[in-house]
């Protein structure tokens, strides 16, 4: 009996040790059977191998395309499958229908140098929705910011470290997949979601994805962290260039437009959205956001309810730079939403892509000067809540109703369809200052 064992054991240690140094030879060829299928692209890298926990690991790889002189450089790429045994037996696993029961991918230290021509051919086709020409608005006369404006920004390098994989645990049928992702001079992001309901996919995923029906997929968990490095600035000093203004100067335009396009939808909140708004796109901002929707919450359920129930049901939090953000009543006039036209709101604040715009404004501006009355900028505290027309020593005009004077500031009320939105101006840089004849 004793014998059979150090046989068994002697067997086993052969046929691992076989096995580890067999998976070597495949790994290598593997690797460079693929780098010679690349067509127009020569590739070479350091070393590749499978290490005793069954990690496959390439080493220094360089990517280079001859026909755009593009160079691409990776310091590591790692496939994990938990274990030595279970990358082993990874290939027969998917030739059975089956998916591993866990696998992560780890990309460290990508870089690529951007080729201008490539943007140029990205921003021929970049069309901004709705949401980019909101978060765009004031920024001079660009619509959105699109792969042109961000290359100009000074981000001509990509470079980022990737994470992302999952773990299936079959006997509670929950699936855990985890997404990070560190982009030099952009942001760091973290996802990691679970779900309940992909057992069927995970035995058979042939036959799953032809009848998979993702409605029978239930949410249990969802955190999102990240971090901005950098992003915001660089946007902000990008805009505030395009606008001519100095930079506190266009956050505030921003914001001013940001709560105009609120105002012409009809937006309800129980919470201060400006401030939030203000915050996540601070400098350095950082965010925090869980959800762990009640139990037997389905996504099949999303339709079957509003803004504020979900919220409820989906236990929702959100942690803008430490700071927890209470989100309750919640609610926008969808109609107006599918309707809005920024085209008015920048026209209203003199800001926007068309020149034709702004010269009409000003020239309506002008018609109006001749029945304006000058009055001295220091004398100014005198005439609250009258309507004003404020020339700046840029030659920037606004007008609205005079709502406050500080030795400082002076803010101007203009007055939208549905609402209003405030304008502060800096008070030493107010030129002239005209009054309407009173009503």
């Amino acid at each position: 009996m004793k014998k059979l064992l150090v046989v068994l054991v002697v067997g086993f240690v052969v046929a691992t040790a076989a096995s580890y140094f067999g998976m070597q030879w495949k790994v290598r060829k593997s690797v460079d059977d693929f780098f010679a299928a690349l067509f127009f692209v020569d590739a070479s890298y350091e070393k590749a191998q499978i290490d005793l926990n069954g990690q496959i690991i390439l080493n220094n790889i360089e990517l280079f395309v001859p026909s755009s002189q593009t160079t691409v450089e990776i310091g590591r790429i790692a496939i994990a499958t938990g274990g030595f045994f279970n990358t082993l037996g990874l290939e027969k696993t998917i030739k059975e229908g089956k998916l591993p029961e866990q696998v992560e991918l780890k990309i460290s230290s990508f870089s690529l140098d951007i080729d201008p021509q490539f943007i140029n051919q990205l921003d021929d086709v970049y069309e901004p929705g709705t949401f980019e020409q909101v978060l765009a608005l004031g920024c001079g006369r660009y619509l959105g910011l699109g792969p042109k404006q961000v290359f100009d920004m000074g981000l001509r390098t990509l470079t980022f470290d990737l994470n992302l994989g999952y773990t299936f645990n079959a006997p509670a049928d929950e699936f855990i997949s985890s997404f990070e992702l560190y982009m030099d001079g952009i942001g760091h992001l973290i996802l990691d979601q679970s779900y309940l309901g992909l057992a069927n996919v995970m035995q058979n995923y042939k036959s799953a994805l032809g009848g998979f029906d993702p409605t029978s997929v239930v949410p249990t968990n969802l955190e999102l962290q990240y971090v901005d490095l950098g992003y915001n600035t660089k946007v902000h000093d990008f805009c505030a260039k395009a606008a001519e203004m100095d930079k506190p100067e266009w956050l505030e335009l921003n914001r001013s437009m940001f709560a105009a396009v609120l105002d012409e939808i009809g937006f309800d909140a129980d919470f201060d959205v400006i401030k939030l708004y203000t915050d996540l796109f601070d400098a350095r901002s950082r965010l925090n956001l869980k959800m762990r929707p009640l139990p037997n919450f389905g996504m099949a359920d999303l339709e079957f309810y509003g803004i504020a129930e979900l919220v409820e049901l989906l236990d929702l939090q959100v942690i803008v730079n430490n700071e927890s953000v209470g989100i309750g009543r919640l609610s926008w006039d969808q109609s107006k939403l599918t309707k809005l036209d920024l085209t008015d709101i920048r026209k209203t604040f003199r800001v926007g892509p068309e020149p034709v715009e702004v010269e009409e404004a000003l020239v309506e501006a002008k018609e109006l000067e001749r029945i304006l009355k000058p009055v001295p900028v220091s004398d100014l505290a005198q005439y609250l809540h009258r309507d004003v027309l404020l020339e700046r020593k840029d030659g920037k005009t606004f007008a609205g109703e005079l709502w406050s004077v500080s030795s400082t500031r002076v803010v101007v009320r203009t007055r939208l369809r549905s609402g209003y939105t405030d304008l502060p101006l800096v008070r030493s840089e107010i030129a002239t200052a005209k009054l309407y004849p009173e009503p």
